[in-house]
């Protein structure tokens, strides 16, 4: 299990202006809208306002004039973008999630960020994709709690402002609009009681072996200044890139620093998938269990499983029915004939 949880610090909640005095009151249907809003901000749902934006459509001026009473135009765009946002919560609400649930993978994941964040070091994670080492360190950050633990997943694109934002929201304190202005508010946030978690960290290294691997030297260097420790998550194919840069001076300054390499095997066993398969069927035999243990050893792995339990329960519960074996045969017969073949 990851190490005891320091005492969390409570982190602000967005707020929105009331109504001004003399302001033309918005209808009830779009009031009731507006105040579901707010209190869904309220939970702290959305950490800033580039999340309200990518969430609603809208930026923090346009809200707070809405709010404020003062908007100089029609409101009705902007009330069609919370509904819809709150539309896409019940339907993601109705997708049955299975609770998370501790075995080998996520055991070996949480040695090695336990080991970086006991010791202030480095450490590498690595196996198959698909074996839950993501999840398992998204539990691991959950449950100590940023800024202490601070899960991110490197971005697909950009370069360092775009890493460094990435970072910066994972901490839930540092902001700016610059690279600059990023790292400095890292270097206030971060400190030895810190750990990075890194996921998709083959996102780190260039894709071109003339190319230096300066997100990489970022990380280190972040590591370097501030103390706080590091955990890179991801599949092999991190340290099968790495190997096109040896020789570089970079590459040498963060593989001197790795304290820790952690391999994750890649079978799953079944004792490893058990306790998902018991969520959705407690009563299910040794049959069953080794069959969803052949589906857990496909392509995908545990991702797999998941998600075609996940599909059978929503088909159980569509039909008012106990969740059962029948159930993900029809949810297997619909993945095949979405993928174009025929069921056998």
């Amino acid at each position: 299990m990851p190490s005891p949880a320091p005492k969390r610090i409570a982190t602000a909640t967005l707020t929105l202006p009331q109504l001004k005095e003399g302001a033309k009151p918005y209808a009830q249907e779009d009031q009731e809208t507006l105040d579901w809003f707010r209190e869904h901000l309220a939970t702290g749902a959305l950490a800033n306002w580039k999340q309200v934006k990518a969430a609603v459509g809208f930026d923090s001026a346009t809200v707070h004039k809405v709010y404020a009473g003062n908007y100089p135009a029609s409101v009705a765009n902007f009330i069609a973008g919370l509904r819809a946002y709150r539309n896409l919560l019940a339907d993601r609400s109705t997708v049955r999630k299975f609770q998370f649930v501790e075995n080998a993978v996520a055991r070996l994941t949480w040695t090695g960020l336990d080991y970086a964040r006991t010791h202030g070091v480095i450490t590498e994670v690595v196996g198959e994709p698909g074996v839950g080492k993501s999840i398992a360190a998204r539990q691991w950050a959950r449950e100590i709690g940023a800024p202490a633990a601070c899960y991110f997943i490197v971005p697909s694109i950009g370069g360092r402002r775009t890493l460094l934002d990435s970072i910066a929201q994972a901490t839930g304190k540092a902001s700016g609009d610059t690279a600059e202005a990023l790292f400095a508010g890292l270097m206030r946030v971060l400190g030895p009681h810190s750990t990075l978690v890194a996921d998709e960290a083959h996102r780190l290294l260039p894709s071109e072996r003339r190319s230096e691997p300066h997100l990489l030297d970022l990380l280190r260097d972040l590591h370097d200044r501030t103390g706080c420790a590091i955990g890179l998550v991801s599949t092999h194919r991190f340290r099968n890139s790495i190997e096109r840069f040896k020789g570089s001076y970079l590459l040498d300054q963060w593989t001197s620093r790795v304290a820790l390499q952690v391999e994750i095997p890649p079978r799953i066993e079944r004792a490893d998938i058990e306790p998902i398969v018991r969520q959705f069927d407690p009563n299910a035999d040794e049959r069953f269990l080794n069959r969803m243990h052949e589906v857990a050893l496909a392509e995908g792995h545990v991702r797999t499983l998941s998600h075609l339990l996940s599909v059978a329960m929503i088909i159980a519960e569509n039909s008012n029915q106990t969740p059962g074996e029948a159930h993900v045969d029809r949810a297997l017969t619909t993945r095949i004939q979405l993928a174009g073949k025929k069921a056998a």
